[in-house]
């Protein structure tokens, strides 16, 4: 799990890219018309196209029988059985690119929440950082330096394996804490001060086995005294037609999907 972690975050974060850099709502409008481009291009490249036109012309076929033979029930019943066949052979043949693309948008979907809905401090605004040590770590060897203010006094959360400090920045910039145990440094955790720096956003900091890394933008930590840093980044509510980001997200990629797949040609 130590090198999929990593690419499959690289592989995310390539998605979102181009995006970080808009407002949040022009880049959820961006996103969503590039991922219903996306999808439509790949379920057009991923699926049997002829085959799909001729069994939904099947289906249609199966349909219109089923309303003129009305008053013959056997007809109806042939005409019914095709259907289902039909509908399970386009279930087949769709699966697939099914496979493919749902675990893909999925990924996007987990991704976009960093930035969607997170915000970077403000300056003068107090967050808290928390540090997860090893349960072999006494958390009295543990210290930290950054350019940033560090306020007391210091919390002792889930018996004493995550300390958590205070921090408050006085400008906007991109800082760093350095977290030291036994006065090496054994991880670095990076806080976003200022819109400004959005694109740099990264609420945790773990090692390369741990599933959080996901939800970073930081290399992977060492596996050394430190398992995690977390920084409890201000949440922001995103909301565009009324529906929360990801709902705006899936509807607004379906409806790219919809108007250019006549003009694509592709059978979905």
């Amino acid at each position: 799990m130590g090198v999929i972690w990593p690419l499959v975050r690289a592989l995310g974060d390539g998605m979102l890219a181009p995006f970080l850099w808009m407002p949040p709502v022009p880049a959820l409008v961006s996103l969503s018309g590039v991922t219903g481009l996306v999808l439509l291009a790949a379920f057009r490249w991923l699926t049997p196209q002829r085959a799909l036109r001729r069994t939904k012309d099947g289906m249609s076929a199966a349909l219109y029988e089923m309303r003129v033979f009305s008053a013959a029930p056997g007809q109806v019943l042939l005409a019914q059985g095709r259907a289902i066949w039909l509908t399970l052979r386009y279930l087949a043949l769709a699966t697939p690119s099914l496979l493919v693309l749902g675990p893909l948008l999925a990924l996007l979907v987990a991704r976009a929440s960093l930035p969607f809905e997170h915000r970077p401090v403000a300056p003068g605004e107090r967050v808290l950082l928390c540090v997860e040590l090893d349960r072999a770590v006494d958390r009295s060897r543990l210290a930290m330096e950054s350019e940033l203010d560090l306020l007391p006094p210091r919390l002792h959360l889930s018996g004493g394996r995550r300390v958590c400090a205070r921090l408050r920045a006085r400008r906007p910039g991109v800082f760093h804490v350095a977290i030291r145990v036994d006065g090496r440094e054994a991880a670095r955790k990076r806080v976003v001060v200022d819109h400004r720096y959005r694109a740099d956003l990264s609420p945790t900091a773990a090692r390369a086995d741990d599933v959080h890394l996901l939800l970073g933008r930081e290399p992977s930590l060492d596996a050394g005294p430190v398992r995690r840093v977390e920084l409890d980044y201000p949440r922001q509510t995103l909301s565009w037609l009324g529906m929360p980001w990801w709902l705006d997200l899936l509807l607004l990629s379906l409806v790219v999907a919809l108007l250019l797949r006549r003009r694509l040609g592709v059978v979905f």
